[in-house]
């Protein structure tokens, strides 16, 4: 008997029609004799419709009540895909990402899973039930709920094919496949057969959306195989696989259920340290309507490494980091620091992890090198601080980080 391991993402749910139509789909499976877990997004737009509303009450909303407002989308489609199948015969049983045991890290909004505990999913399995089981979501250490951020139903879905050892894992959506280009904007694109972890990867991180980026490291971190397909068609798609697989799993893979230990399941590997290079920063004090119409041309001063934006009660402050020396003079309302140097931790996972974070401040803290600033941006997370520490601070980083694992 096969578990089969399904994921549903918002377009292929939007309504009475599709989520029959899923429940249809996921009948056959069990029809076929096999185990049957299911991963759900929520319905259209719904999260979106929620953040709006958030912000109709509270401008800046806190991002725990922000995860508690939006993970209602997933429960909602859950239930309703529960009775679909009820309608059809099915016995199923939906569950929430808390109920799941899905344990996250304490980071509302951009959560990453620590380890996954799920043995209510495997006693209903057992049972014969499908489980239905909210994406995007969990239960942080300190019992609050989070949220996994955008794409986090598909991350939901792989980290459960992992730890449940499925051979392989469903990714449903609304086109037939990893394109040859993004059907937003060339509508001729074809699906591809096969595609590595690799690449899958590097495609997901350089923002095509059709597999989210954690999900797309999860597999490859963990070997498992990945099917990207149309929810509402039998095309082939296109199989995502290891580097050394040359061919998608075949037949009905018969395993035996059970859970095997991985924890921390997503967590941020330090790779390099890249060399402190030398920078300057450049802060700007305009209006709103400045910042949105600039005046001051900033392409003679080179393209800035990292644009950092802060809102105050009278306008906005623009702060840019370029590489090398700050010019000899600037228009009126230019300020420029000079001296400065930029460190950058290079890693697989999330750089803005807190615990990362932590860590670095402390180790720089405990030899007196001061931070100026901290900036994340894909796999790389930088320091901002004074050129003359430089040196200092790529020791400390280098000991705290790679000698010492």
């Amino acid at each position: 008997m096969a578990l089969r391991i399904h994921k549903y993402g918002g377009t292929s749910v939007d309504g009475p029609d599709r989520l029959r139509s899923v429940a249809r789909r996921l009948s056959a499976d069990v029809g076929a004799g096999h185990r049957v877990l299911v991963v759900v997004s929520a319905a259209g737009h719904t999260t979106d419709q929620l953040v709006t509303m958030a912000r109709e009450f509270c401008s800046k909303p806190p991002r725990r009540e922000l995860d508690m407002l939006v993970t209602a989308g997933e429960r909602i489609t859950m239930a309703l895909l529960a009775m679909a199948l009820h309608e059809l015969g099915i016995p199923a049983i939906s569950f929430t990402g808390s109920q799941s045991g899905i344990i996250t890290d304490t980071l509302h909004q951009d959560a990453r899973i620590r380890t996954i505990r799920p043995f209510r999913i495997l006693h209903e399995l057992n049972r014969g039930r499908v489980v239905i089981v909210a994406g995007f979501q969990g239960v942080s250490e300190a019992k609050e709920i989070t949220t996994l951020g955008r794409g986090g139903s598909d991350t939901t879905a792989v980290a459960l094919a992992i730890i449940f050892g499925a051979p392989w894992c469903g990714i449903y959506t609304d086109v037939p496949g990893i394109l040859t280009a993004d059907p937003r904007f060339l509508p001729h694109g074809r699906p591809l057969k096969r595609i590595s972890h690799d690449a899958a990867a590097v495609l997901s991180h350089l923002g095509a959306g059709v597999l989210s980026h954690r999900a797309a490291a999860l597999a490859r971190k963990f070997g498992i195989p990945l099917k990207v397909a149309r929810s509402d068609a039998e095309d082939e798609g296109t199989w995502v696989l290891p580097n050394h697989m040359k061919e998608p799993p075949q037949g009905t893979e018969s395993v035996e259920l059970t859970m095997r230990e991985v924890d921390p399941m997503e967590s941020a590997k330090i790779l390099s340290i890249a060399l402190a290079r030398p920078v300057w920063k450049l802060t700007i004090e305009q209006t709103i309507d400045a910042i949105l119409s600039p005046a001051v041309p900033l392409e003679d001063l080179g393209r800035p490494l990292i644009l950092h934006e802060e809102g105050t009660a009278t306008g906005h402050s623009r702060h840019l980091i370029f590489e090398g020396d700050p010019p000899a003079g600037l228009p009126e309302g230019m300020a420029a620091r000079g001296a400065l140097a930029l460190l950058s931790l290079v890693g697989e996972g999330t750089m803005v992890d807190p615990a990362v974070v932590d860590k670095a401040r402390d180790a720089l803290a405990h030899h007196q090198c001061r931070i100026l600033g901290v900036y994340a941006q894909g796999l790389a997370l930088s320091f901002l601080i004074n050129k003359d520490e430089s040196d200092a601070a790529i020791k400390v980083m280098h000991k705290t980080f790679i000698e010492s694992v």
